[in-house]
């Protein structure tokens, strides 16, 4: 605010008293709660009107059903209707006598503060999550103290993000282990067999992810993800096939980038880490503004962000480097923080349902990404039985069609389930809003008891919903029994889809009937130009549901 020209140091302290009050909307909070910036349009009747008039209103969306607003822009529109906007006047504004003015408010002493820079900053904090999708945010950023108490944080000029994830439109690289892995070994020389299906290759200097969801031993609560370095054979930037591969683990227990050193066995997968740097200006109080945290964020879509790291600088140069370890190892179990799309392929099906294929026009993907989570709701349910639907997609425009997700909606009483997912959240599972991942769940379980036989291959029956053959291919992980006395965490080296059957190494003893869980990251990718349609397979007699929407989620 212009203050040139005012006679005294009073009338300037008036002048930004009533200016302040006016732009906050009084001078309590409940007037705070009531101010309002209005705009509506009137009859020619209000040509006496000004900007800067004072005015009333009555009407049942102003707080208490009338208040008073100060006019400050009016136009004359060709029909002679006038818009006229405003904002909140109180008497209070202008009373003062009454409120906090600045004769009134004695300033607290100043705390002492070192107000130059002694070193580097120090160490970055901050709360890691995911935002608005496809965005990664660093919230409640803070500096700790050094051992003298100095942030260094006065002359920082520049905070440096960098993330370290898998991208899944591209994972399609994978590689296997032919061995098991022991927790303690600091580098690693093993056999792997990397997929001939893409082509993308694995080089010296990679950074990789073991995509290992088996319980770790050592760390109860925890998974076995850990992120190690290629570093071998050859030089940096060197190609790596099928073959030998050396892989860098860390020192002591720790893996790399906050992650744990954990025992695997052969037949886990290991997926390639991208990374990308952010780099943000840090300006003068961003550290310092009262009850707003600082706060970062990244733009990343479709990725699986395993870790995070970043650092402050100042004239010294930069801080010691922050880092976080963003693997989730609670259900549902994946290496990290998806960002996903935020797109979703919607259909609508109205009345009865009935037992058919393609029951809509086939749909367009517009832009291509990862699968986040399907799931289907119907606007009444049904106790006369279950509801079963496969969705589908095909990437030869409709010649053949491959499945994504099997889901049934069971019929249950007395209140009938209306949702894809009542029953898994029955049983424990979150909503599709908190998993951002899909359910997966095919009824698969074992068909026959199984004796532990740690050194040799055993093929086994499989049962599932309808015998559908989804959930289960080679080089696949599963987990047996999950959240029951004999879990286990394995890996099919070779199935049988038609037959139902699995050739794995079965650590445990298990019983016929043990629930099966198959491992769901990474989600399908869905390319531009893919069509996707769906079929109901079961309805319910003679009440067979009504009214199904089916969702896909990217």
């Amino acid at each position: 605010m212009n203050l040139s020209g005012t006679a005294s140091k009073s009338q300037a302290a008036r002048i930004i008293t009533v200016r302040l009050r006016e732009e906050l909307g009084g001078i309590t909070p409940e007037e705070w709660k009531k101010a309002r910036q209005i705009g509506f349009r009137t009859t020619v009747l209000a040509l006496n009107t000004e900007p800067g008039m004072v005015c009333s209103m009555t009407h049942p969306d102003m707080p208490g059903g009338s208040g008073e607003f100060r006019v400050t822009s009016w136009r004359l529109n060709r029909d002679y209707s006038i818009d006229i906007q405003g904002r909140t006047t109180t008497d209070s504004m202008y009373d003062l006598v009454a409120g906090p003015k600045p004769a009134d408010i004695v300033p607290e002493p100043p705390t002492e503060e070192v107000h130059i820079d002694t070193g580097v900053p120090g160490v970055l904090t901050g709360t890691p999550m995911v935002g608005d999708y496809g965005r990664f945010v660093l919230d409640n950023i803070d500096v700790l103290p050094d051992a003298s108490g100095n942030r260094n944080i006065v002359g920082a000029r520049e905070i440096t993000l960098a993330l370290y994830y898998v991208d899944e439109l591209r994972t399609d690289l994978w590689g296997l282990t032919d061995l098991d892995m022991d927790d303690s070994a600091a580098t690693v020389d093993m056999y792997c067999t990397v997929t001939p299906d893409t082509s993308q290759v694995f080089r010296v200097g990679d950074f990789i992810i073991f995509n290992d969801e088996a319980a770790d031993a050592n760390n109860p609560g925890q998974r076995s993800y850990e992120v190690a370095q290629i570093v071998g054979p050859g030089n940096d930037g060197d190609v790596v096939p099928t073959g030998t591969f050396v892989f860098r683990r860390g020192d002591g227990a720790d893996g790399l980038f906050g992650t744990t050193k954990c025992a695997h066995l052969g037949g886990v997968r290991f997926y390639k880490l991208d990374q990308k740097t952010f780099t943000y200006s840090v300006k003068k109080g961003f550290f310092r503004t009262p009850g707003l945290p600082a706060r970062i964020e990244a733009e990343l879509p479709s990725a699986c962000i395993v870790a995070a790291v970043a650092a402050v600088a100042n004239q010294f140069g930069y801080g010691p480097i922050a880092t976080w370890s963003l693997c989730r190892h609670n259900e549902p179990y994946m290496p990290g923080l998806r960002t996903c799309n935020g797109g979703a392929y919607t259909f609508q099906v109205p009345g009865p349902l009935t037992v058919q294929e393609n029951v809509v026009i086939p749909m367009k993907v517009q832009d291509a990404a990862s699968i986040r989570c399907i799931y289907a709701y119907l606007q009444q349910g049904t106790t006369d039985g279950n509801v079963s639907i496969l969705v589908k997609r095909s990437r030869d425009r409709g010649e053949t069609w491959e499945p994504l997700e099997l889901m049934g909606i069971p019929a249950h009483t007395p209140e009938p389930y209306t949702t894809s997912y009542d029953a898994l959240v029955a049983a424990g599972y979150g909503t599709p809003s908190s998993r951002r991942l899909p359910y997966a769940d095919y009824g698969l379980a074992l068909a026959q008891d199984v004796n532990a036989d740690p050194g040799n291959l055993q093929t086994v029956a499989t049962s599932s919903y309808g015998a559908n053959q989804l959930g289960l291919s080679q080089w696949s992980g599963i987990h047996i029994d999950p959240g029951g006395p004999h879990e286990e965490y394995t890996y099919v080296w070779a199935a049988d889809p038609v037959n139902q059957t699995i050739t794995a190494i079965f650590r445990r003893n298990h019983s016929a009937g043990e629930r099966i869980r198959p491992t769901i990251w990474p989600t399908p990718v869905l390319h531009e130009e893919d069509d996707l349609a769906f079929d109901v397979l079961a309805v319910g007699s003679p009440n067979p549901g009504h009214d199904l929407t089916l969702v896909i989620q990217t």
